[in-house]
């Protein structure tokens, strides 16, 4: 976990090995985020690739919906919140 605060939790991949599970089973990641680190029903859920892109795991109440690519004025507001 690189942040975890009212409204939004970052996550990050060291390596691109570690970043396989996020994108081959996003739902598998959205289930174990809501039920073990910080309920995702009033939060977003970033994650944040070994090249620093950073992409949206949307939900609904922690259900998994979709993986996209944030924009370039997200991303840099993400970055100014993790560094």
């Amino acid at each position: 976990m690189e942040l975890v605060n009212n409204t939004m939790v970052i996550i990050a991949s060291a390596s691109a090995q570690d970043g396989l599970p996020v994108i081959r089973e996003p739902g598998d990641v959205v289930a174990r985020v809501h039920a073990g680190v910080a309920s995702l029903s009033v939060r977003q859920l970033f994650y944040r690739d070994q090249t620093g892109q950073f992409y949206e795991l949307s939900h609904k109440g922690g259900e998994f919906l979709r993986v996209s690519p944030c924009s370039d004025s997200l991303r840099l507001h993400l970055e100014s919140l993790v560094q």
